[in-house]
């Protein structure tokens, strides 16, 4: 690869986490079947990275190659002994990954919806079924509201497939690629059009402050749409953040929000956001919660600006 790809490649907090893990670092390089080159790219690295703390290795054109780099710790005199060891638990967590894959691929996105009526969201806000129901129609008046109508339909098809891969079994195995499986099943065993399978995933973007911005309209209509719900929904059940707490990461979901809007150019009367994501809220103080998320946006304002 080109160095600037190599770049790319390299993964700088595995590469923090092994230098931390031992005191005589030594790269050993292993193998594994190429038949494991049918789980999607997100998987291998994922089941690498977290459980082996291993790189995968990659063709000069850029695709994944069978084989991964380990860290040991010691000096490699035994250097067959020690790549056979690593290769027997690589190849037995990358045959449960593809366990995984299988098992999923043979429901569809869509037919797990319904199911997600039993995954608790939050005790006093209701299941994932609820959110999804709430940002759907949220992400809906978003796109009106933006100018953006067209795509009212597709944003609101991810809105409701975009919790769905919480049931399945790779993302209960790897938590850290919900959405990522969320767009991989949509398009691979449903067949959904590129820009729901994108706003799937997009959704959950910026997860921190150097994280990418929703690189769709689509996908950027409904992060907003959910950040907001769960900004509004947090604030009008009294769980709003207050001093240094913050346990719902608002403030830093506040900040995404602006910054999407910021990026999208859009011009948006967010009291009228508000209302219109507190309508699915009974007995709520409409303005007095209005007050509270306009101030929490006006305090990341002045940080973004």
């Amino acid at each position: 690869l080109a160095h600037g790809a190599r770049e790319e490649r390299i993964d700088r907090g595995l590469v923090r986490v092994c230098a931390n893990l031992v005191e005589w670092p030594s790269v050993v390089r292993g193998a594994f079947p190429p038949a494991m080159l049918e789980l999607p790219e997100a998987v291998l690295v994922t089941a690498l990275k977290k459980h082996q703390r291993s790189f995968c290795t990659y063709h000069d054109d850029g695709t994944l190659a069978p084989g991964f780099l380990a860290v040991a710790n010691n000096d490699l005199q035994d250097e067959e002994l020690i790549r056979g060891g690593y290769e027997r638990v690589v190849v037995a967590r990358l045959a449960d990954a593809r366990f995984f894959w299988t098992e999923d691929c043979g429901k569809k996105l869509a037919a797990r919806v319904d199911a997600l009526t039993h995954v608790t969201f939050q005790e006093k806000l209701g299941s994932y079924y609820d959110k999804s129901v709430r940002v759907r129609s949220l992400a809906e008046y978003l796109a009106a509201a933006a100018g953006r109508e067209e795509l009212a339909p597709a944003v609101a098809r991810a809105a409701m497939l975009s919790r769905a891969d919480l049931t399945t079994a790779m993302v209960f195995e790897f938590p850290e690629l919900q959405g990522t499986m969320g767009r991989i099943y949509a398009r691979v065993v449903d067949g959904e059009p590129e820009d729901v399978c994108a706003a799937i995933e997009e959704m959950y973007q910026p997860r921190g402050a150097d994280d990418a911005l929703p690189a769709t309209p689509a996908g950027a209509l409904l992060s907003v749409a959910d950040k907001i719900d769960s900004i509004a929904g947090c604030c009008a059940v009294g769980l709003g953040p207050t001093g240094s707490a913050d346990p719902y990461a608002l403030r830093r979901q506040a900040l995404g929000v602006l910054k999407i809007i910021a990026r999208q150019q859009w011009r948006l009367v967010m009291d009228d956001v508000l209302r219109t994501a507190l309508t699915h809220y009974d007995a709520v103080d409409t303005a007095q919660v209005c007050a509270q998320v306009r101030q929490l946006l006006h305090g990341r304002l002045e940080t973004l600006l």
